[in-house]
């Protein structure tokens, strides 16, 4: 797609879109959405190639992955990088061995441990979280 098609596309659908404009930048987003729980803490994680990575040549917003970053198992937390995952199959379970690239509050441990756990229902198993970090009391 060109930007000139990329432009087009949006000029369409302006109407039906907010726009905001955040350190001379203009990020468009479909209407308001509902506010997340008061202290909710999101986490995800995003295999090899994820089109949040790789569809963006400026990942600053997201947490600044760049080069073979944007490529690997990414940790995601409250929509920014934080850190890395890997998983080990196991004849019956799943091994998720996480690495933070810092120290994890409560809310982002069990909102990981969530995510580890919506990935173990994915693949039909059960799943099991190591934290990995050079942090101690973690």
């Amino acid at each position: 797609m060109t930007v000139r098609d990329a432009k087009a596309g949006i000029a369409s659908v302006e109407p039906a879109l907010d726009e905001e404009v955040i350190d001379g930048r203009t990020y468009w987003f479909a209407g308001p959405r509902a506010p997340a729980p008061s202290g909710s803490t999101s986490a995800h994680l995003l295999p090899n190639y994820d089109e949040y990575w790789v569809a963006y040549k400026d990942r600053g917003p997201v947490g600044g992955a760049s080069g073979r970053d944007a490529f690997a198992q990414s940790l995601v937390l409250d929509g920014r990088f934080a850190g890395r995952w890997r998983r080990t199959l196991k004849k019956d379970s799943v091994l998720v061995e996480a690495s933070p690239h810092r120290r994890l509050s409560r809310a982002e441990t069990r909102a990981l441990a969530s995510a580890v756990n919506r990935y173990g229902r994915f693949m039909e198993r059960p799943t099991q979280l190591i934290v990995k970090s050079a942090f101690p009391n973690i």
